[in-house]
């Protein structure tokens, strides 16, 4: 499978309300150990943001494979995934899916 996941209040708090993300960035690190493609497609307006976001998600434990870029659609930007984490897309329902998703490959 391959997840696509935000940055901006998907896993991190970026409006600063003190919202716990912890619970999805343990969901990214178990799919990650179980071999899913992680895919980051967030929005930068300067490679050192870039950057700050991706220093953030490996001291996390999260290490994308891909970042910004297609998996599939090689040196397109056109976003390709199976499942998508976004704050603005249905976040808490594609967590919940993604949970009983793991859940049904432990059985």
């Amino acid at each position: 499978l391959i997840i696509a996941f935000d940055f901006d209040n998907t896993v991190f708090d970026y409006k600063g309300l003190g919202d716990d993300y912890s619970d999805i960035i343990q969901l990214l690190k178990t799919c990650k150990d179980k071999n899913m493609t992680l895919v980051l497609f967030t929005v930068c307006t300067t490679p050192n943001e870039l950057q700050k976001k991706i220093d953030y998600l490996y001291e996390c434990g999260i290490k994308p494979d891909y970042i910004n870029t297609s998996p599939i659609f090689e040196g397109s930007t056109k976003p390709y995934y199976n499942l998508l984490l976004d704050d603005r897309a249905g976040l808490e329902e594609a967590v919940q899916l993604l949970k009983f998703i793991l859940q049904y490959e432990q059985n």
